[in-house]
């Protein structure tokens, strides 16, 4: 019992360790959205997919990153389902740069965010059309001084829930 509850600290705090940054400080720009070259994603009813455009533009794209860029950027649930769900993860990619025509880094960094908070990320969606800047969400958490603070606060924190975890284990008295 004492070690599940210590458990569920440790995986809390690390989630508020690695987002903290991002809902202290969050940094808006007025990027508006980059446009995508070339076919856009198509849906395809019969299999109720949205399917990637036929040209390589789309997987060379360079504003892509990988599911690290998740983590760093949104933190560990976005980062997650990418991991876990990579189907539902690049079906939403899909579904955006469909619908705003963007390319598919901001597609990235703005279903991180919904997954990482989908009732913030709507309210920030609200604002923006009501004149509001548009939130760089693509490039959230990337400057090195960002990385090195969220790196070590999830480090501390962690040294400190596992020395936690141990005392509370017996191993450390």
């Amino acid at each position: 019992m004492k070690s599940s509850v210590c458990v569920i600290i440790l995986a809390s705090t690390l989630s508020f360790s690695l987002s903290f940054p991002t809902r202290l400080n969050p940094r808006t720009v007025n990027i508006g959205l980059s446009a995508r070259a070339g076919p856009q994603p198509m849906y395809d009813p019969t299999k109720q997919l949205w399917i990637p455009p036929p040209d390589a533009s789309y997987q060379d794209d360079p504003s892509a990153y990988p599911p690290s860029g998740s983590l760093l950027r949104q933190g560990p649930i976005p980062f997650f389902i990418r991991l876990t769900n990579p189907l539902k993860y690049e079906q939403a990619v899909l579904k955006y740069i469909a619908e705003t025509g963007c390319s598919r880094g901001v597609a990235q960094g703005n279903m991180d965010a919904y997954f990482e908070n989908p009732t913030s990320w709507v309210l920030q969606k609200m604002e923006e059309k009501k004149g509001k800047e548009v939130y760089d969400y693509e490039n959230n958490n990337t400057k090195p001084q960002q990385i090195y603070l969220t790196v070590s606060w999830a480090l501390l924190l962690f040294t400190i829930a596992s020395r936690l975890v141990m005392f509370q284990m017996g191993i450390l008295n």
